[in-house]
């Protein structure tokens, strides 16, 4: 029997209109849709109106053998799958890479279908160098782990992208103005959407732009390289 494919299915970072026309095709052909959470998953299909078997994998489950061994039979006997994460891409800081390592063990045609990209959206808007960048993603929630991952991230000679869960980028600035040496910084939040912001700025000049608001939007942080 032929197998079906597993496709890698990137979904728009916070505009429902970035969304590709072979991304819509590929979720509608789907005979299940993988999701991270059910409720933004969907949210999307109903935008869409999509509907489709939902099969749920996110950082609590995605190591979970029989539920991998459950999807790659249903790949094999000729099911075709699309992943998608909460937005952007699956298995890039998100849940997934170890069902593509499982499909790619075993064989099974994966397919990547790219989309929106809040890391590229990022840098190209900071207006830093382009040519070449270091992506950190989610540093350690350990605190002497964390300090020694800032301690190597700032001596980097390229644009450092970091990503927080979005209610701690206060504290995030707080310690980026510590072991950045007040470095200048770009921030991107709540990227293609109608609020989206930007700020620019040294450490400490964004620190007193934002002052006591709390900030509780999805961003991304894009830190110029040491010594530029």
């Amino acid at each position: 029997m032929k197998p079906g494919t597993l496709s890698i299915v990137s979904t728009p970072i916070g505009n429902p209109e970035d969304i590709t026309l072979r991304a819509i095709k590929s979720l509608i052909n789907a005979d299940f849709i993988i999701c991270e959470e059910l409720k933004e998953g969907r949210k999307l299909f109903s935008f869409f109106n999509i509907e489709k078997e939902i099969i749920r994998l996110n950082e609590h489950n995605s190591f979970d053998e029989l539920l991998l061994d459950d999807i790659c039979i249903k790949l094999s006997e000729g099911k075709n799958i699309s992943m998608i994460s909460d937005c952007g891409t699956p298995a890039f800081a998100d849940p997934g890479i170890e069902l593509i390592r499982k499909a790619v063990d075993l064989n099974i045609p994966v397919n990547f279908i790219p989309g929106a990209n809040s890391v590229i959206s990022a840098i190209v808007l900071s207006g830093f160098d382009t040519s070449r960048f270091y992506f950190a993603g989610f540093v350690s929630p350990k605190k002497d782990l964390r300090k020694l991952e800032f301690r190597k991230l700032s001596v980097i000679k390229r644009p450092v992208i970091l990503m927080e869960t979005p209610y701690r980028l206060n504290k995030l600035l707080d310690e980026l103005h510590e072991h950045f040496n007040d470095r200048r910084i770009f921030i991107g939040i709540n990227l293609t959407m109608n609020n989206e912001r930007h700020l620019r700025g040294f450490t400490s000049e964004i620190i007193s732009l934002i002052g006591h608001e709390k900030i509780k939007e999805e961003f991304v942080v894009v830190i110029e390289g040491y010594g530029n």
